[in-house]
């Protein structure tokens, strides 16, 4: 199976080349630095064009976008349109913040070309997974997991060319962050599973937080509210997840 790697960078995040540099020896495979899409150089009218600012898919996001999620999106985007345009039958995506084992990689990469099947997504996690996910394929020394909701993040993900074309159908806009529509198969038509081990992990260096997310300091009232509604918001993930599932 033709397969490469793609790493999201943004050029500004200067401190993160070294990781960029490590994941590019460390994939094992032909792998493509992506210029990521830079928040703070959208246009209004790409915002508005993107992100329409109200619901798209139930239950609804509880909380605006940030001009950061909005181009993560996009970058993540851009990652699913090269896979098509490359013709390869899937592709390894990694954000510029993610340590590679070049071993482990290697058994969710071999995993998911002898699963073989092309219209699923497989999250790789730099966290460990929660427990009670359902095993969908095991290949030697990887297993293929679903969980009901998936978990959040996107540090690194292997995208089959079905599932890219697919994704990229239905979020010409978008109306919450990446991450989230991804645990939502009844909204996609896409099935994400979690490869385990995933050979990824958290580079070990302080990057000085997220570059999607605002990180102003929020009144206590102000950050009660998100809490509940953030709460309510996975409530109802969790339900219909587990309903689709």
């Amino acid at each position: 199976m033709a397969c490469e790697a793609f790493i999201i960078h943004l050029a500004r995040a200067t401190s993160r080349k070294e990781a960029v540099e490590a994941a590019v020896r460390n994939v094992g495979m032909p792998a493509t630095v992506m210029d990521a899409v830079d928040g703070q150089a959208l246009s209004d009218a790409e915002v508005a064009a993107w992100y329409p600012g109200h619901a798209l898919f139930e239950p609804r996001y509880p909380f605006p976008l940030g001009r950061g999620e909005i181009a993560c999106f996009q970058s993540h985007r851009n990652t699913w349109k090269e896979i098509l345009k490359r013709n390869l039958d899937f592709g390894i995506v990694l954000e510029d913040d993610t340590a590679i084992d070049l071993v482990d990689i290697g058994k969710a990469v071999s995993g998911y070309a002898a699963f073989g099947n092309l219209s699923d997504f497989v999250s790789l996690q730099t966290r460990p997974l929660p427990s009670g996910g359902k095993c969908v394929f095991s290949h030697e020394d990887c297993s293929l997991l679903q969980f009901a909701p998936t978990p959040l993040r996107c540090s690194g993900q292997i995208i089959g060319r079905e599932a890219a074309r697919q994704l990229l159908s239905v979020t010409e806009q978008f109306d919450r962050p990446v991450d989230s529509l991804l645990q939502m198969p009844w909204a996609t038509g896409v099935r994400v599973l979690c490869a385990s081990p995933s050979g990824v992990s958290d580079w070990p260096e302080d990057f000085g937080g997220s570059v999607a997310q605002s990180k102003a300091r929020r009144s206590f009232p102000d950050r009660l509210h998100r809490e509940v509604s953030r709460a309510i918001y996975r409530s109802r993930i969790s339900r219909m997840a587990n309903k689709a599932s």
